[in-house]
């Protein structure tokens, strides 16, 4: 408000302030309205618009109106229902056969209270209010969809699960309900709705035990394909087709030696038929070392193997990260390194020390070969890799060589 504004009105002050001055009812005046209107307060006066808990001296009944409710000619609730004029039962129970329910109770006596009624379509017990009857458009009965389709008769839907490989273990209750029933060919308990079952969904309708089953036979090839795909590898197999990811015994066209490649690495080109003529990773045919590896940093050891032709480049990705090759031991072939350390690996792990490392934290590989530094002395682990080459070559040096 301006000066001017103020010095020519003939208020002053705060619009705020002054309309609250004069739209504010005194809480007197404000039980006096109420009890001229046939109500009385039982609780202060909240304000005009908020409800206002009182007890109406007609019904004797507690009832929440609004001062301003009251003001444009409102009154009791409970007063104006019980004085509105009842639908007569016989009326009420002709609309509602209209509609398509007959009820199976007394008519509720109000037009927004649930009645029980069968539907005359389905047969199915509902609950529908006279009001919703009256409305025309308004899908009363459930067990119709939104296209309006009738339902599925129960003897119909239990002759679609059992087609359908599923045995039901509860009552059918709708099409779009999940129905507890046993798988016919596994026995596993699962709960498809019959809609997909009859939308033809395998997805939604299926038994997942039997769907992975499936999908696991599926992968599988024919075993004349398979055997073609073997020898054109360089395996001619020995044994009947296992499966993708199973060994399948088998001789080298090569080297005449007897292999165990996975079928499926074959044929998705992940590794050769025969280990010891393999162009890439570890030559098992070529002498090897077996080595121990500590990293100071990550208070970690790692044991490993590599061809020994291929121990500068191996072992040189090791240093370029970090470790220290602190132990070495030539052997005669891969083959014999493999078993060293797989079986020093397994010792290590069955006293209770896990892999250390991460492959974030070794990006050059060899993670899985790892150890905590505090398991054991540099010395103990070196001994314990001793001892199970022992096992598997003929001639292990009296002192390991110490590198570096």
């Amino acid at each position: 408000m301006t000066l001017t504004g103020l010095r020519l009105s003939k208020t002053s002050g705060c619009k705020l302030c002054s309309a609250g001055k004069h739209l504010r009812v005194s809480d007197q005046d404000a039980e006096q309205e109420m009890i001229e209107a046939g109500f009385i307060p039982l609780e202060p006066y909240p304000g005009a618009n908020e409800s206002w808990r009182c007890r109406c001296t007609t019904c004797n009944q507690e009832v929440t109106p609004g001062l301003s409710r009251i003001r444009v000619g409102g009154g009791c609730s409970v007063c104006s229902a019980a004085n509105r004029p009842r639908i007569p039962d016989k009326q009420a129970f002709t609309e509602m056969m209209s509609a398509g329910f007959k009820p199976l109770d007394p008519y509720p006596g109000q037009t927004g209270i649930p009645w029980k009624s069968r539907c005359l379509t389905c047969g199915r017990t509902r609950k529908p209010t006279l009001s919703a009857a009256r409305g025309a458009k308004q899908r009363l009965c459930s067990h119709r969809d939104g296209s309006g389709k009738l339902p599925v008769p129960e003897s119909e839907a239990l002759a679609q699960m059992k087609a359908a490989g599923w045995e039901p273990l509860a009552p059918y209750q709708s099409t779009n309900s999940p129905w507890s029933s046993r798988c016919m060919r596994c026995g596993k308990v699962g709960n498809p709705a019959l809609a997909n079952i009859r939308s033809g969904s395998k997805r939604r309708s299926g038994c997942w035990s039997c769907a992975h089953q499936d999908m696991a036979r599926d992968r599988l090839h024919d075993e004349a394909v398979a055997v073609e795909i073997m020898t054109l590898a360089g395996v001619t197999p020995t044994a009947p087709y296992p499966g993708m990811n199973k060994p399948w015994p088998g001789i080298c066209q090569k080297c005449n030696r007897s292999v165990s490649p996975h079928f499926g690495n074959i044929y998705k080109g992940q590794a050769g038929g025969c280990r010891y003529c393999a162009t890439k990773g570890i030559d098992y045919a070529a002498p090897s070392l077996v080595y121990l590896a500590v990293h100071y940093w990550h208070l970690s050891y790692k044991i490993g193997i590599c061809n020994s032709d291929n121990e500068a480049r191996r072992l040189g990705a090791h240093r370029k990260e970090g470790w220290r090759i602190v132990r070495t031991l030539e052997v005669q072939d891969g083959w014999t390194a493999r078993l060293i350390e797989k079986s020093s690996l397994a010792k290590v792990r069955a006293d209770g020390y896990p892999r250390h490392l991460t492959p974030q934290q070794m990006p050059q590989g060899g993670y899985t070969e790892t150890l905590s530094a505090d398991a054991y002395s540099e010395s103990r682990l070196w001994s314990r890799i001793c001892e199970e080459a022992a096992l598997y070559s003929p001639t292990i040096p009296a002192q390991p060589q110490e590198s570096e």
